[in-house]
């Protein structure tokens, strides 16, 4: 596992997955494709394009994925929150 310091440029292949096992804190915001993101316990997915920024504040587990193909998207880390652990899953 990896701790997020600050900041991080990630990209998901269309069959990649990435896992947040704790990601109170943490923001996405995507720069190109769509990410699609599936929080432990809600009983919808959530779907972010070019633009848009999603800040996580539950500690439930959560897993991103993309829609039709590669996903560029930052994550960072809010002000005063613990680090970050990320997993690919």
């Amino acid at each position: 596992m990896d701790t997020i310091a600050s900041t991080l440029t990630l990209t998901l292949d269309r069959a990649q997955f990435l896992r947040l096992p704790r990601p109170a804190g943490l923001c996405l915001q995507v720069q190109s494709g769509t990410l699609w993101i599936t929080v432990d316990g809600r009983p919808e997915d959530l779907e972010l394009g070019p633009g848009q920024r999603l800040c996580l504040e539950a500690a439930a587990p959560v897993v991103i994925g993309t829609l039709g193909g590669a996903a560029r998207f930052r994550a960072e880390r809010a002000a005063a929150a613990r680090p970050v652990q990320l997993a690919w899953a």
